[in-house]
């Protein structure tokens, strides 16, 4: 159980340099640079973000081959799930995500431009 936390509750992943720019596509030189074959399931993420708003209850960066299933967020300022980085329809180092079986509610209390499950870039597969 995550609660009563000031930002996100579990993250996974990179997000890029402030000087990469994000309507490019990601695809490191080394692989190891991204995050993969995470599971992120059975969790309780309630009443988060309670610091930093733009903050959401699960995030995963830049992240290939992440299953994220059976997990219940709720009370969050902004999205509850967020998987992915970027801006682009160009084929990247993100593929294989999958995200089922949660149950998301009671978010966006302070935010906009929010979803439930929010993702970003091209994610092939799965």
């Amino acid at each position: 159980m995550f609660r009563d936390i000031g930002g996100t509750a579990i993250q996974v992943g990179v997000y890029s340099d402030p000087a990469f720019e994000t309507h490019l596509p990601y695809t490191p030189t080394d692989a190891r640079e991204v995050c993969h074959d995470e599971y992120i399931g059975n969790n309780l993420v309630t009443d988060c973000t309670n610091e930093d708003w733009g903050c959401v209850g699960i995030s995963a960066g830049y992240v290939h081959d992440v299953d994220i299933e059976h997990n219940e967020v709720s009370e969050v300022s902004y999205s509850g799930i967020c998987v992915g980085w970027g801006w682009t329809r160009a084929v990247n180092c993100m593929k294989n995500n999958r995200i089922r079986y949660n149950y998301v509610h009671h978010y966006a209390k302070h935010m906009f431009d929010v979803g439930g499950i929010y993702t970003l870039s091209a994610q092939p597969g799965r």
